[in-house]
């Protein structure tokens, strides 16, 4: 499966083997292909469209490529390539439409967006991530600096740790406190 970044023009998508319709087996190699011989279905559609313009160049050994443009990709998800031009069996390509941030992720050097919709069952509003320590849910606690408070965090863990499992033989804070795992000279 090809995957395409969406509304982009200029993308390239191989098309073939075109073989021989009568022996299946013969590249066919001087095909002429028009954009209408290119039909597209995009994810939700009942009907086929033809490609927007520009039909399918040779490449070699029966392999041909069309290049696709904003038209031609502008619905996200499945979209599927059909082509049957006389004298060859029909081919047929299957890509995926990806919104243009997930695609640019993937084969570019952007990174990912992603955003906080809920925090601990809670729908976050825009720009603002709920302090979780007063959460019912028990989220993760965080400090009005934005950082997790570690006092909080430990006492959540205690509180989960001894509600999970009081065979533990006690809660975190005896059996690891916060400072253990620091050098002798900075413990307190």
């Amino acid at each position: 499966m090809i995957e395409l970044r969406q509304s982009t023009a200029g993308q390239e998508v191989p098309l073939g083997y075109f073989l021989d319709s009568g022996d299946g087996d013969t590249e066919e190699t001087g095909l002429t292909i028009a954009n209408t011989d290119i039909k597209l279905w995009k994810w939700g559609a009942t009907s086929l469209a033809s490609k927007n313009s520009g039909g399918a160049t040779h490449i070699e050994n029966g392999v041909y490529y069309c290049t696709l443009d904003d038209t031609d990709t502008n619905t996200l998800g499945p979209l599927v390539i059909f082509v049957h031009v006389s004298g060859a069996l029909t081919i047929r390509l299957e890509c995926a439409v990806l919104p243009a941030n997930v695609w640019d992720s993937k084969y570019s050097s952007d990174k990912l967006e992603v955003d906080v919709a809920q925090c601990g069952g809670s729908t976050v509003a825009a720009g603002a991530i709920p302090n979780a320590a007063a959460d019912a849910e028990g989220g993760l606690p965080i400090s009005d600096a934005g950082g997790l408070d570690l006092d909080t965090l430990l006492a959540h863990l205690d509180v989960a740790i001894s509600s999970r499992a009081p065979e533990s033989g006690g809660n975190i804070a005896t059996i690891k406190t916060k400072t253990d795992n620091l050098p002798e000279a900075q413990k307190g």
